[in-house]
């Protein structure tokens, strides 16, 4: 065991598990241990101590002096987006799976996962469970599996990134999923700092999708998530604004942009911003509503929101055009809920002629029922029919 495990360190592996560790010294003996007693041995722990206060960088080093197959980094805090790059930039496996260091792996884990990969898929996504486990409601969705997923270039990887991906129903954490290394290195990807963009996860994901060409789900639960109020995930869900989807569009959409096998997901990415947007921006109009608040706020608050606003706005319309590629996604709230979401594209983007034809539309399909409650909805959002 001894002589596999100092072979893995000191030439390629299978796998690299790039584990970043911050402020959890609670938890962080759990999370190593079952990184450690994984089923499958080809692989090295990178954990990467992120300049964490407490213990963290003290335990990490007990554990590397018993097993060959960790290597510990130490860094000043940057975020976890700067620690799973520093894990990436030294990674020697061919395929990356990332640990967060308040959550643990399932002893099969690696074994299950690899075993999917191997068979020349770009991506295996899993389930898991939710800790703590007296909040059984809180535990991982159900994934369509087994399923494999393999759309054409174009049109198709659009509607799969539309319908199943930017909408949620294939998860956005990198923890319940496995990478190939060689993509990740060809295209130059990382993570893009948590404080700068709406979900790093979602960011690196769609970055990567497109050049992963085939996605296999399976049902089984292989992780255990830990749901902390304090953790990077409750702050951030805190810190959810427009701003940093604003930059998330723009990381994915330049990626796209500067690689020429994305070039239709570039020319359509107002599609995928629309989806992921769609939710955000009602709740703005919603707030507006109930707090009396004024179409030019509204059109001030987007413009101040991003360093591209004429970018943002050209999107955002395509998007709103892209009704075919859309499909279902745009409808999960009920029928009225959707028709307010709509009508908030043009009064976000600023389009008066725009929104003067989509409201009197979507006045005549409302319906009877609806139409003195949207009557009243455009009134205080200040549109008009």
């Amino acid at each position: 065991m001894r002589a596999h495990q100092a072979r893995c360190v000191a030439n390629m592996c299978e796998v690299s598990v790039i584990a970043a560790f911050y402020n959890v010294e609670p938890y962080i003996r759990e999370c190593v241990e079952s990184a450690l007693a994984q089923t499958f041995q080809d692989f090295e722990l990178i954990a990467v101590d992120d300049g964490s206060p407490d213990a963290c960088g003290a335990i990490l080093d007990e554990y590397a002096l018993t097993d060959s197959r960790m290597r510990v980094i130490h860094k000043p805090n940057g975020g976890l987006a700067s620690a799973r790059n520093v894990g990436i930039e030294t990674a020697r496996g061919k395929y990356l799976y990332f640990l967060d260091g308040d959550d643990y792996m399932m002893p099969t884990c690696l074994e299950k996962a690899v075993e999917v990969m191997r068979t020349g898929v770009g991506w295996v996504v899993f389930n898991h469970i939710t800790l703590p486990l007296d909040h059984p409601e809180l535990h991982g969705r159900v994934i369509e599996a087994p399923r494999e997923y393999a759309p054409k270039p174009g049109q198709e990887t659009l509607e799969f990134m539309c319908r199943r991906f930017a909408t949620g129903m294939i998860r956005n954490e990198p923890w319940n999923r496995m990478f190939r290394k060689d993509v990740v290195d060809r295209y130059g990807l990382r993570f893009v700092d948590t404080w700068k963009v709406h979900g790093e996860d979602l960011c690196f994901n769609l970055m990567y999708l497109p050049h992963a060409c085939t996605v296999r789900t399976i049902p089984d639960k292989l992780y255990a998530y830990r749901i902390r109020p304090d953790s990077l995930m409750g702050m951030a869900q805190r810190r959810m604004t427009l701003d940093k989807l604003s930059n998330l569009a723009f990381a994915v959409y330049d990626h796209y942009s500067a690689n020429e096998d994305c070039a239709y997901l570039a020319k359509h990415f107002g599609a995928i911003l629309y989806v992921m947007a769609h939710e955000l921006i009602f709740r703005m109009i919603r707030d507006a509503v109930l707090h009396g608040g004024s179409y030019e706020e509204i059109r001030e608050q987007v413009r101040s929101a991003t360093a591209r606003p004429d970018e943002f706005k050209r999107l955002m319309l395509e998007g709103l055009a892209e009704r075919k590629t859309l499909g279902d996604a745009t409808r999960p709230y009920g029928r009225f809920r959707e028709l307010c979401e709509r009508v908030s594209i043009p009064l976000v983007v600023s389009e008066p002629n725009l929104a003067v034809r989509i409201q009197s539309q979507l006045l005549h399909v409302a319906g009877a029922a609806a139409r003195p409650l949207f009557k009243a909805y455009l009134k205080h959002v200040g549109g008009r029919i």
